[in-house]
């Protein structure tokens, strides 16, 4: 339901050595929104994310989703409760077909998962909910071609349908527009609008392209140095004039430039 808080972090903290990556950062992700991390190289957003995915354990500091201390789960154990994640680098299978890709990602959780010799029929379950994700991105007429022949941006989307095919209530999208040319991204913002309003999923996205968060976003969290700088709505974090002065620079975004 709106307002209610489907990932916390309290204090969370990462150190690597004499390095303070992280620093006590209080994050707050309301269900069914977009929300958005925002800064510059170095500020904390991939470190952050892989604290939250389960990738690294904080130095300090606690996680919770859906108020269930989470901070010791491994990252298989938080897929299994719903939080799914898209990394920067694109993961797929690149000899499997489209479809195969997918399929496999939906049986990755599935009670099949460990099952090296299965029959046919057990495994219908997941083509048919790889079709429903193919379709529902648009990428059905590509399900037989080997992962290695798309281009780069299809082989984005071909990871988000791997994601959405493991049915995440919460999905990390980590710079889902990197690599893309820029006629690609009006595409990706309708693609991510409509998995979050087809699905009622709460999306949490690390994105450079600030024009892109701004857009997409219901709440932004600038983050600078490990910490967090400003949080609020696009218009208030582009009225805010230390995001402004530290990010955003003279060209800073505004309502108006959507």
């Amino acid at each position: 339901m709106p307002g209610e808080v489907l990932l916390e972090t309290r204090g969370l903290t990462k150190d690597f050595g004499g390095l303070r990556a992280v620093d006590r950062v209080d994050l707050r992700v309301e269900a069914g929104t977009i929300h958005a991390l925002i800064g510059p190289n170095g500020a904390g957003k991939s470190t952050l994310f892989n604290l939250i995915g389960g990738s690294l354990r904080p130095t300090a500091g606690r996680i919770f989703y859906r108020g269930r201390d989470i901070t010791d789960l491994p990252p298989h154990r938080r897929a299994h409760l719903g939080i799914g994640r898209a990394y920067q680098l694109i993961h797929v299978f690149p000899s499997l077909s489209v479809l195969e890709n997918v399929r496999l990602a939906a049986q990755a959780l599935g009670s099949d998962n460990f099952c090296f010799w299965v029959p046919a029929a057990r495994l219908q379950r997941y083509l048919d909910q790889a079709w429903a994700v193919l379709h529902e991105i648009g990428m059905a007429e590509l399900a037989d071609l080997p992962a290695r022949a798309l281009p780069h941006g299809h082989r984005r989307w071909l990871e988000i349908a791997m994601l959405l095919a493991q049915e995440p209530q919460l999905m990390l999208l980590d710079e889902p527009a990197a690599g893309m040319a820029l006629d690609q991204i009006p595409r990706l913002i309708r693609l991510i609008e409509e998995i979050h309003r087809r699905g009622g999923r709460t999306i949490l996205l690390i994105e450079h392209k600030i024009d892109l968060a701004m857009r997409l976003a219901h709440r932004v969290t600038v983050l600078h140095h490990g910490r967090v700088l400003a949080e609020g709505t696009p218009e208030e974090i582009a009225r805010n004039e230390a995001v402004q002065q530290a990010y955003l620079g003279e060209r800073a975004w505004t309502p108006s430039s959507n």
